[in-house]
Order: structure tokens, then sequence, then C-alpha cells
């Protein structure tokens, strides 16, 4: 299992939204302090485009703001929002940033 889908599954099963089939997991923070949000449920830009418990989702949709990782430019949907990036993807990207914060 890649590291986001072990940070969105530890978080997403504690969240209360889990049930409707569409939750939200907190920020992914890096320890260089690099932010972005990574999301996967029925309601987001992901694959598959449903709610699966063990997090092994192979797209996501992103949110990186002002500080965009190069890689996530070609998946540029709107408003900031990059849609369907490859797990490969936001891995390198956490790595590249020193790996999660396990304190954040």
């Amino acid at each position: 299992m890649s590291t986001i889908q072990k940070y969105w599954r530890k978080h997403a099963l504690q969240m209360a939204e889990f049930k409707s089939g569409y939750c939200v997991i907190p920020l992914v923070v890096c320890k260089d302090g690099f932010e972005m949000s990574v999301q996967a449920s029925g309601g987001h830009y992901c694959a598959p485009r449903d709610l699966v418990r063990s997090g092994a989702y192979s797209h996501w949709e992103v949110a990186a703001g002002e500080n965009e990782p190069d890689p996530l430019g070609r998946y540029r949907s709107h408003d900031g929002i990059y849609a369907m990036v490859p797990t490969e993807v936001i891995d390198a990207i956490i790595a590249e940033h020193g790996g999660l914060d396990s304190d954040k």
C-alpha cells in the first residue's frame, strides 16, 4: 500500500461522513512544511469514483494552491484542482518534500 493510500485510510475511516459515500480528510503536511489537499471518495475526481474502504485508489483529486509542484501541472482541471492524479505522482511529491510530518 502506498504512502497516500495509508494516510487516506488512517483518516477516512475515522470520519463520520464516511458512511454517506463522501468524506474529506485533513491536509497532507510534509516534513518541509509543504501542504496539499489529497481527496478521494464519491464526490471527487478520483478512480475509482466511489468510496473504497481499503483506500486503494489509483488516482486522486489534489489541491496544492500557490505552491503547485511541477508534476501536477498536467492534471490541472479548474480553480486550482488537479484531477485524476496517479498515486505514484502523489507519493513522489510527498517523498520530494521529506515524507509525511507525523506530528501534524
